[in-house]
């Protein structure tokens, strides 16, 4: 930062929000407040970057009189461009803070700014902080909108399903998987990790399955997650067989997953089914079953396909 100095080359808002990016990546949120104190010296005009950068420093560091200033600031000059992302950082600051009033004002203020190609990611956005403060109205109205404004995809039925489950709204969550399979949206469910918990919790996946939702491989490895959490074993290897046979080529489970369902067949001591899960996965017969260490080596580290 200095040599910058030194150079000549600290004159821009560029630039400053280059060194602002810096000392908030590093953790040195007191250099935030010097420099923007040094560019309304120089009279280098900050831009929504700028405010950007600070606001989630703030944020990390819950400095609610820091982020107010720059609220001010940027409340109070016409020339500022405002963007939707600056007052849902803000939002998600005073809720962490327990001030739901002032996120509130924060959340709606965001919602005037969104721009028609940045709706989806912002209605992801808006769902999920309205969820973190028991907002169910709120998460209808944007999913509501969310809907009226074009092609749903995955992600977003997931970011609804969640949050409702985190309202403790059961039968909503129901009737958004239903919504979600009658639609021509493929069930990508991208984090098992996640989302099994919160599924498997409610017996979402089973209620929709016995309903006629046709299960793909991700919906089989995220039951496998969540009953190996649930100490479910038989039904975690069931559930992960399930996705091998409709799995796609080159794809492979999460590693502890598949590794839990290995320690747990070789506590079982049965060698046949063992080397039937392993010809599964398409691991060479002449490997030993009873070294799941071995075998997973093999598995994720082959250069080799081994699912074909």
């Amino acid at each position: 930062m200095g040599q910058m100095r030194k150079l000549g080359l600290v004159n821009s808002t560029d630039a400053y929000n280059l060194m602002l990016n810096f000392y908030a990546n590093v953790g040195q949120y007191e250099n935030l407040d010097k420099l923007l104190v040094e560019m309304n010296v120089k009279r280098v005009r900050p831009d929504k970057a700028t405010f950007g950068i600070c606001l989630t420093a703030y944020d990390a560091t819950s400095d609610i009189n820091g982020m107010e200033k720059i609220l001010h600031t940027i409340d109070t000059n016409p020339d500022i461009v405002l963007d939707w992302t600056l007052y849902t950082t803000a939002g998600n600051t005073y809720i962490n803070a327990g001030l739901i009033d002032k996120a509130l004002e924060m959340l709606k203020k965001s919602e005037e700014l969104i721009p028609r190609h940045k709706r989806r990611s912002a209605y992801d956005s808006l769902i999920k902080l309205y969820a973190s403060i028991g907002r169910k109205d709120d998460l209808y109205r944007i999913w509501n909108l969310y809907k009226s404004s074009g092609k749903v995809f995955s992600i977003a039925y997931h970011c609804m399903i969640a949050s409702l489950l985190k309202v403790d709204d059961i039968v909503g969550a129901e009737k958004i998987l239903e919504e979600w399979e009658s639609s021509n949206v493929l069930h990508n469910f991208k984090d098992p990790n996640s989302l099994a918990p919160a599924y498997l919790e409610n017996d979402l996946l089973e209620k929709a399955i016995k309903k006629g939702l046709t299960p793909c491989r991700t919906t089989f490895e995220i039951l496998a997650t969540g009953y190996i959490a649930s100490n479910q074993m038989p039904k975690a290897i069931d559930s992960l067989k399930e996705a091998f046979l409709l799995r796609r080529s080159g794809w492979k489970p999460i590693r502890d997953t598949l590794a839990a369902c290995l320690i747990y067949m070789k506590q079982q001591g049965d060698a046949e089914k063992t080397e039937e899960f392993v010809k599964l996965l398409g691991i060479p017969s002449h490997m030993l079953t009873d070294d799941w260490e071995k075998l997973l080596d093999y598995f994720f580290d082959s250069k080799a396909d081994v699912l074909k």
